[in-house]
């Protein structure tokens, strides 16, 4: 590709914090080689910041000569806009706006941030997000995400913490990461859930000035004089924070036999602060070490560095966590013998195994050391490999796979293409959810899913009490109160409602009807969620409401005749909900032939299927987890996950286990990881496991001990009996981290495919459970073969970055063609129209009421009963068995005239069939799909009240009520009724 305009941004190079810092050090030297070697090919730009006065001209000096001084941009930015004074932060967006602001005016192909970790203690600002008007590839640099990896640790400051976690939110914006090693590569993935073509790993190196030197007598003396070094050393140079690992470097060199250290001191080269000082003399005293066998040199000039690097012995790494390990590669392209941790990238730097030891064991190094130390021919070895070594790391390597990776990310067709269909903005969202800490599966699905999302929406977060007890959800979105959105719903685009059958969500109904948006349906069933609102008075009437709108009388004589709890499995009364959304989400084919069964096939398409998101897992050690867990290392678990009860088939699976031959394996054991059962079940339960030693349920397991049970793990039982449209998380939990599942083809489980696990019939036999659970025991081939075809089928299908982009194309898609949208345009039209007279009242009552009747596809159609001159006792014989009668998806409704007007008359509906219930009367408008069935005075006595397919009831005289409800039902059905209708009218 040529010509690409690249914009690189190099205030890493500016602040205080970084430009004499490694990764100052780093962003410098790899745009220097990208203006080297791609400046005759692409034009090249900077953007820097006039916050950093001082490095302007040296900077400009620098690359005028490379890239042109016309195309070294200096922004001007407000002062004051460090993320760690909590009250700089509306400066802080404003700034970052004004920088988005220059950077469309400069109308880059692409922006290639140098680090985006800038801005805690300096006046730095960058951002990821799409530039309005500008069709652009956002790259950064990814050095290592190890503050999110050792929180407790980095981000124990609350500013801190907010400012990372923004960032890391802007990583996962980016739409390209250039990675300094596979390593921190492999963690944007598997951590930041990053898609694996997004992640380029450029590498690292070094200046050429770190090279074998010959050292001179003098030089030598004078080292050792100004550093207290006496003779031979084993030397260490970088940071000395915990993940360093010092500590664990001065206790291995005390390991070593007294008579090899009388000949040697460790030299600790780094900048040290008194107390650390302090703090690594003591441990060195209490590992035995004597005050001269320990040296902490303080700061060093770079060119004494090299020199300390060639007069080194042997150079020792034992960092526990690095992105890159610069060190490791300086000492090498010195000719020192260099061994290192064998974790995160030192491996890929050192390139040898024998090398390498566990830097979690001070016995290891030791032993590493003392190896390296007593035998000669291996130090020469190490020192050759090295020098060789050290030359496959070039700064001309990294710009050209950096280039290469940038080229790419820009089709040739974008270069200097501005689409039209590029917004000003991005969309502004609304986003309302259960959050963690509260205790749903759907608080943890949408903090999985949100960052992914906001790489297409600007996000708020509505929340109804409390505070969001997420790190990375508090610092990168904007936090509102229910109150505060009810007040201000205007100033969002999009609004998206995660609606669940649980108490999490009743207090969004008032919201929907009100504030139109999508709504993700995670159950299909709602009458849970509905219930719950009433008994609790939240929502009066909005159990039983609910009932009679989405499924009729039938439903609501069903729970008269009943109890609450069976209706609610019975019934999904989930029309309360979607009548008011823009459109409707579910996760399942298996939740849209519901409602096609339920409402009818038209009713049905009006819900688009999104994959279920399932986050990557960071991932927990097996033997870790089993020791903090107590299941011995060579143990055969099999875990069985969730909410104890009887749609999760406990009992069953209890059964097959017992009828196995691991019921006595005494290395196995059968585990129920989730909150017990409701009393009944559990009496039933617990009943059951008396006839077993090997079985046994946790309880409520909190997050930390959930994850080492997956972890910890060989099979996973998931079964489920009585869906009610919802999808099982811990399936996904399942699959992702590798345990070979087992489940039955039930509800939106049925749709998996038969390669990730045991898939058993939806009404499976008990052997049939016990045969799979004995093979998977003795078949450790298959097992494995399953659990990693389950967890290639979550990356490829159901990553958070793959699922965000399905919600963005279906919420756009339902905000752009559905009918409610449709209204809110024609509403906005009409509402415009500033010429001839304003539109009285009554104008827009019929404006209204012939929107309302245009509506197609948008609800069930009713058949409206009218019962003027219908006595009681005539009712009485025929309306009950047309209650029973009446087919999908048609809903009666009977009516009758209240001063004048049309209302519902369902209290004496349900007096009739005797149902105690008390609802809202309500007035009545008919749609074009609808059926008016009254006397002949009242069809043609119906001013602004009329359906297409009207028909007469006949008088008592003429038709037996026998004959009626056969006659309504072959009416309906009647595919000629509106030219010839089988009830004529009178």
């Amino acid at each position: 590709m040529t010509n690409m305009h690249l914009l690189i941004d190099l205030q890493a190079c500016q602040t205080t914090g970084s430009r004499d810092r490694g990764i100052g050090r780093y962003s410098l030297a790899l745009a220097r080689a990208m203006a080297t070697q791609g400046g005759h090919a692409h034009r090249i730009s900077l953007l820097l910041t006039d916050r950093f006065p001082e490095t302007v001209t040296g900077l400009r000096q620098m690359f005028a000569p490379l890239v042109g001084r016309e195309n070294i941009h200096v922004i001007s930015l407000p002062a004051a806009c460090t993320e760690v004074d909590p009250t700089h932060f509306t400066r802080l967006l404003a700034a970052e706006r004004i920088r988005n602001h220059v950077i469309r005016q400069l109308k880059p192909d692409c922006v290639h941030i140098a680090s985006l970790f800038e801005g805690l203690g300096d006046d730095a600002v960058c951002s990821v997000e799409p530039v309005p008007g500008i069709a652009q590839t956002v790259a950064i640099t990814l050095y290592d995400l190890i503050p999110y990896l050792h929180a407790s640790v980095y981000l124990a400051d609350p500013n801190a913490r907010r400012w990372y976690y923004r960032r890391l939110q802007f990583a996962k914006n980016a739409q390209l990461q250039l990675a300094i090693s596979e390593s921190s590569r492999q963690e944007a993935i598997t951590v930041l859930g990053s898609a694996p073509e997004r992640v380029v790993n450029i590498s690292s190196a070094i200046d050429d000035h770190f090279r074998p030197l010959d050292v001179t007598q003098e030089q030598r003396a004078a080292l050792q004089q100004r550093y207290g070094i006496r003779g031979e050393f084993v030397l260490y140079t970088g940071g000395i924070d915990y993940r360093k690992n010092i500590e664990g470097l001065i206790q291995a060199y005390a390991m070593l036999p007294a008579i090899m250290r009388t000949a040697l001191q460790l030299v600790i080269v780094c900048s040290v602060q008194p107390l650390d000082r302090q703090r690594l003399q003591t441990a060195a005293r209490r590992h035995g070490l004597s005050d001269h066998e320990l040296v902490l040199t303080g700061f060093v000039p770079e060119d004494e560095l090299v020199q300390l690097y060639n007069l080194a012995r042997l150079f020792v790494f034992p960092s526990l966590h690095e992105g890159f390990g610069l060190p490791v590669l300086e000492a090498m392209a010195c000719g020192t013998p260099a061994i290192g941790s064998s974790l995160s990238s030192i491996p890929e730097v050192l390139g040898r195994e024998d090398a390498l030891f566990d830097p979690a064991r001070p016995a290891d190094i030791a032993a590493a050391m003392a190896r390296a130390l007593q035998d000669e021919a291996f130090l020469l070895r190490l020192r050759e490999h090295g020098l060789a070594r050290s030359k496959q790391f070039s700064w001309q390597a990294s710009a050209k796979r950096a280039l290469a990776a940038l080229e790419a990310s820009v089709p040739a067709s974008r270069i200097h293409a501005v689409p039209a269909s590029v917004p000003l903005r991005r969309p502004r969202l609304a986003y309302l959810s259960p959050l963690p800490a509260q205790r749903s599966g759907i608080a943890d699905y949408s903090a999985g899913l949100l960052p992914e999302l906001a790489r297409h929406y600007d996000i708020e977060l509505i929340i109804q009490a409390g505070e969001v007890e997420d790190d990375w959800l508090r610092s990168s979105f904007p936090v509102r109160t229910i109150s505060w959105f009810q007040q201000h719903a205007g100033r969002y685009d999009r609004v998206l409602y995660h609606v669940g059958n649980s108490e999490f969500h009743t207090h969004m109904l008032p919201l929907i009807r009100a504030i139109p948006g999508v709504v993700m349906l995670h159950d299909y069933f709602l009458s849970g969620m509905l219930n719950y609102a009433e008994s609790r008075a939240q929502e009066p009437l909005a159990f039983r409401a609910g009932l009679l709108r989405s499924h009729g009388y039938t439903a609501l004589q069903d729970l008269a005749h009943g109890d609450t709890a069976s209706a609610a499995m019975t019934f999904p009364a989930n029309r309360a909900v979607l009548d008011f959304a823009m459109g409707a989400l579910v996760h399942s084919q298996y939740a849209v032939d519901l409602a096609s069964s339920t409402y009818g096939q038209a009713y049905a398409r009006r819900l688009v299927r999104v994959p279920f998101a399932h986050p990557p897992v960071s991932s927990v050690s097996r033997t870790d987890a089993r020791s903090r867990l107590g299941v011995p290392a060579d143990a055969f678990v099999v875990c069985s996950f969730g909410f104890m009860g009887n749609t999760k088939l406990n009992l069953q699976l209890i059964e097959a286990w017992q009828a196995c031959a691991l019921a006595t394996h005494p290395d196995a054991c059968l585990v129920f990881v989730g909150q017990e059962a409701a009393v009944e079940y559990h009496h039933q339960v617990k009943a059951a496991l008396k006839r077993s030693r090997n079985i046994s349920i946790t309880g409520y397991a909190k997050a930390a001990d959930y994850a080492d049970w997956l972890a910890a793990g060989d099979v996973g039982v998931q079964l489920r009996t009585l869906s009610r449209g919802e999808t099982s998380a811990a399936v996904f939990d399942c699959l992702t981290h590798g345990l070979a599942l087992v489940f039955n083809a039930h509800g939106t489980a049925a749709e998996l495919p038969a390669e990730v696990g045991v898939r058993l019939p939806d009404r499976f036999e008990t052997q049939e459970l016990a045969s799979a659970l004995e093979r998977l025991f003795l078949d450790s081939v298959w097992r494995a073969n399953l659990a990693q075809q389950g967890r290639d089928y979550v990356r490829r299908e159901h990553t958070p970055a793959q699922v965000a982009r399905s919600y963005f194309d279906s919420i756009e898609a339902f905000y752009r063609d559905a009918p409610l949208a449709h209204e809110l345009r024609l509403f906005d039209d009409i509402a415009a129209i500033d010429v001839g007279p304003m539109l009285a009242d009554a104008d827009i009552a019929t404006l209204s009421a012939c929107i309302t009747r245009n509506r197609r596809m948008s609800r069930p159609p009713s058949l409206i009963v009218d019962l003027t001159a219908q006595s009681a006792d005539r009712l009485s014989a025929w309306l009950p068995q047309l209650v029973k009668a009446l087919p999908t998806p048609w809903r009666l409704e009977c009516v009758h005239r209240v001063d004048g007007h049309w209302k519902t008359a369902r209290a004496a509906v349900c007096e009739l069939l005797r149902i105690p219930a008390t609802l809202p009367e309500e007035s009545v408008l008919t749609g074009h799909d609808d059926a008016w069935l009254g006397s002949s005075s009242a069809v043609s006595d119906t001013p602004g009240l009329y359906a297409w397919r009207t028909a007469c009831l006949p008088p008592s005289s003429v038709s037996s009520a026998d004959d009626i409800v056969p006659s309504i039902l072959a009416w309906l059905n009647d595919p000629a009724w509106l030219a010839a209708p089988l009830i004529p009218c009178a």
